[in-house]
């Protein structure tokens, strides 16, 4: 007969050690069993990121991917287990090693439930991707304890014009994402967010302006109405010192082909030649066309057809 392990007798120490050392899919069992379990997996802080969808959570730690799924609990199987998460009783149908299909009489309210766990629970950093769930953002973006919203991806074959301002000045994290937005009637006159990566594809809507107020380190831009000027007027912006934080600038022409002699009118263009290492051996590149800004930073750039990448080397340039 096997001796039960006294787990909750553990001084916080060893207690730390042991959470610390579990599988993903073990520590999330163990955070439902009861309001204690769930209260001493908390005080490990253990770090958790979260790809949240309106039905479906993927759950990431170290490298192992624990997913939970919400169905409608009038469809389908009856449930087969009952587990707690914040006083509440979730139903779940299947609960297998790295997957549990849960019953909810609301979506809406089986999400917030399963955020509000996980939230409770653990140090979460949330990649959010939604359609048209705006109000899934606005009960991050509002809930008292401040989650670290990763990425916000909006995926949508259409994107309300007040969503789309919305998201645009209210964002305030690391990344945001817009995919499939055929809104080509939009115009943006507001003032960003502060986010450090942006990505649209299709921009059609994005002008000049757009451009030039976007103060990111990445920006990508795909079949957008912007011209070869545009893209001039954006690379002096970045030489004059006023685009301090870019890093890497890729932009698709939607209306016509990239023309270097128009993108560097009145730029100065410099080449380099670099030695590669490959078996103990030096070797010689192709001489890098690049730019300089006022701060000595090198701007290298490519270009294909209608696409123009602008990449900033943050190297020593005195060596």
């Amino acid at each position: 007969m096997t001796t039960p392990f006294p787990l909750l007798k553990l001084p916080q120490l060893p207690f730390i050690v042991y959470v610390q050392a579990l599988h993903l899919w073990s520590l999330i069992n163990l955070s439902v069993c009861s309001l204690r379990t769930r209260n001493l997996i908390k005080e490990c802080r253990k770090e958790i990121s979260v790809l949240a969808k309106p039905r479906s959570f993927m759950i990431s730690c170290d490298g192992v991917r624990f997913f939970i799924n919400l169905e409608d609990e009038r469809t389908g199987e009856r449930p087969t287990d009952i587990v707690q998460m914040n006083k509440t009783s979730v139903r779940i149908v299947r609960k297998q090693d790295n997957f549990w299909l849960i019953k909810c009489s609301a979506i809406l309210d089986g999400w917030k439930l399963v955020m509000e766990h996980l939230m409770n629970t653990f140090h979460v950093s949330i990649n959010l991707e939604i359609v048209g769930e705006r109000h899934l953002f606005e009960y991050l973006t509002g809930h008292p304890k401040n989650p670290k919203i990763d990425e916000l991806t909006v995926s949508s074959n259409f994107v309300d014009d007040v969503d789309m301002k919305f998201y645009l000045e209210n964002f305030h994290n690391d990344e945001l994402c817009f995919l499939s937005n055929q809104n080509k009637t939009f115009r943006f006159n507001g003032i960003f967010g502060s986010f450090k990566i942006f990505t649209c594809m299709p921009a059609e809507w994005i002008t000049r302006e757009n451009l030039l107020s976007l103060n990111c380190e990445r920006i990508k831009l795909d079949q957008c109405s912007l011209t070869n000027e545009d893209l001039n007027m954006a690379l002096k912006k970045w030489i004059d010192g006023r685009s301090p934080q870019l890093s890497v600038m890729e932009i698709g022409l939607r209306l016509e082909y990239i023309q270097i002699a128009k993108i560097m009118d009145g730029i100065e263009i410099l080449k380099e030649a670099s030695l590669q290492e490959q078996n103990n051996l030096n070797f010689h590149v192709p001489r890098q066309s690049y730019i300089l800004n006022v701060d000595g930073l090198k701007g290298f750039f490519t270009s294909m057809q209608t696409n123009f990448v602008f990449t900033v080397s943050r190297e020593d340039n005195n060596q």
